[in-house]
């Protein structure tokens, strides 16, 4: 056959026959590095200019990679450009961070999206620095992006995709996408196993900080990039479980263990009321002041373009391996290291006497750049012994002087939450023994006869709350119910990889249940869909349940 059919067959074929050759030699040299195959999925650049959003291993379907990371100064941005991942990209994105956590040449990480980030032409901009200068207002004027316009930052994976492409019926590809997610949560979190001197596996935090500041929705798994040392939660941020509503539980990324603990990392009043499991079963949406005095973000720094400020600080500053004021002592093959031994009981050759110095600059740009932050105090005038570290006793400008000790003086001012003022109103019903015990509470609330304004607000929350339940597949509210309980604070032997592996062996049953086919076929959105195997959770038997907790 000749002419251009057969001419475009010819170059069809020859293109294939180069992306797979260029794949297999990109993944002989990963491999010998030591990397997974799956890190290539995620392009990696150092150079100033664009670089191609695209990988050999990027879906034909996809315009872009999920992320992509590059140099900025002595930190490193991981750009968000897609709110669904790939099993390839889940594990390829975990493996990068992971890399560059353990890297002292550099002093931080930083997840984050913008308004300014173009995936459409392929290219990213080489920091937020540049874009700021043309396109930020000299004043934010404080806007939210608007109802229906709040951007998808991370959910993990795309179900519906999921489905479609059959992974449900082959289990060894399912587990590896849920391994992802869990590998990606323990990255980000900065966890890293290495032998002590006693050459005991001990886990321990990366050297270099974790920043995310997602402008837009977390969803799920999506939350396994917000597991870092800082989450900074602008006027958009928001987080909300929609896994239910697909007829799915947790994804494996220890939300079981970390829900029931909201509000214990910095003492603050959400950790006397149900706030966990109401954002659990519900849906609720929670909002960024309500992520900052739960503990679900860290820092909260309003205006999206403060990224620019943060960004060119991190650039800027020195790097983890040079942060520090002390000189450690000097040693000629060690010689004086029994000299020093004998002079103080204390000493250690191989201890880091700068150790309690570093990434205190980083701490305090977060500061800087925020408006207040999750400990419970709003960032006010600085004290005089603060102004004084940062000056010096010379009046000369040296923020390497302050070690960040002493964050100045601070007020309480007006901080609220509805998120925890509707846990603390329905403390008692979240506190439930059983889902059905819980919508029976509330149905009680909306049904009774609200006597003034307050009794009719609470009963026009209530009715919401447990429409929004109503909506959610019962089987996979019992299955969160359970995993919450196991994973209480009571259960002092439970750890966050405990939950992580009991979320993964359920979310494998449910993502081969029927319920989650159901939504699939279906085409409905999340909250639109009804016909779940069981009418209610009345319905659903405690065997069942217990079923989803067991190894298939």
């Amino acid at each position: 056959m000749s002419g251009p059919i057969a001419l475009t067959r010819r170059l069809s074929q020859s293109s294939s026959s180069a992306v797979a050759a260029t794949i297999q030699y990109a993944t002989r040299e990963a491999t010998k590095s030591g990397a997974p195959a799956s890190v290539l999925s995620i392009p990696s650049t150092v150079r100033h200019g664009p670089t191609s959003l695209r990988t050999p291993l990027t879906p034909d379907d996809h315009e872009t990679a999920a992320a992509a990371v590059r140099q900025v100064g002595c930190t490193r941005r991981v750009f968000l450009l897609r709110p669904h991942m790939t099993s390839a990209e889940l594990s390829g994105l975990a493996y990068r961070i992971s890399t560059m956590g353990k890297n002292e040449g550099i002093n931080s990480v930083l997840i984050a999206t913008s308004d300014d980030d173009d995936a459409s032409s392929l290219a990213l901009p080489t920091s937020v620095v540049d874009t700021e200068r043309k396109n930020t207002p000299p004043v934010d004027i404080g806007l939210k992006t608007g109802y229906g316009r709040i951007f998808h930052v991370s959910g993990g994976y795309d179900p519906r995709e999921l489905y479609s492409s059959g992974m449900t019926g082959k289990p060894e590809e399912l587990s590896s996408l849920l391994d992802g997610l869990h590998s990606l949560a323990t990255a980000t979190r900065g966890a890293i196993e290495r032998s002590d001197e006693n050459r005991d596996v001990v886990t321990a935090r990366f050297r270099v900080p974790v920043i995310t500041m997602p402008h837009g929705m977390i969803n799920d798994g999506g939350y396994a990039l917000c597991m870092g040392s800082y989450v900074l939660a602008t006027r958009d941020t928001c987080f909300r479980t929609l896994n239910p509503y697909r007829g799915l539980a947790f994804d494996p990324i220890g939300l079981s263990y970390i829900l029931p603990r909201l509000g214990d990392d910095f003492q603050q009043p959400s950790k006397h009321f149900p706030v966990g499991m109401l954002l659990a079963l519900t849906s609720y949406e929670a909002e960024a002041h309500d992520m900052v005095e739960t503990g679900l973000a860290t820092h909260y720094v309003e205006a999206p373009s403060k990224l620019g400020t943060i960004e060119r600080g991190l650039a800027e500053m020195i790097p983890w391996n040079q942060q520090g004021l002390a000189t450690p002592p000097p040693r000629q093959f060690g010689q004086f290291d029994g000299i020093l031994a004998a002079q103080s009981k204390d000493y250690d050759p191989r201890k880091d006497v700068n150790a309690q110095l570093r990434n205190k600059a980083v701490a305090n740009l977060m500061d800087a750049a925020s408006v207040y932050d999750a400990a419970g105090q709003e960032i006010g005038e600085a004290s005089e012994e603060l102004e004084m570290a940062y000056l010096g006793a010379g009046g000369i400008d040296d923020p390497s002087l302050n070690l960040g000790d002493d964050r100045g003086e601070r007020f309480l001012g007006e901080r609220h939450s509805d998120l925890v003022n509707i846990a603390a109103t329905f403390d008692g019903i979240f506190k439930a023994d059983n889902v059905a015990d819980i919508m029976e509470g509330l149905r009680e609330v909306s049904s009774a006869e609200p006597q003034d304004i307050e009794e009719k607000e609470c009963s026009d929350v209530a009715t919401t709350l447990l429409k929004d339940m109503e909506s959610q597949s019962p089987l996979a509210l019992c299955a969160v119910h359970s995993l919450m309980t196991k994973g209480s604070r009571k259960r002092r032997g439970e750890s966050l990889e405990s939950c992580m592996e009991r979320e993964k062996i359920v979310q494998m049953n449910l993502l081969r249940g029927e319920d989650f086919r159901r939504w699939a076929e279906s085409g409905a959105g999340e909250g639109q869909f009804k016909d779940w195997k069981h009418k209610s959770v009345q319905d659903v038997t405690k065997d069942e349940v217990e079923a989803l907790f067991v190894q298939a």
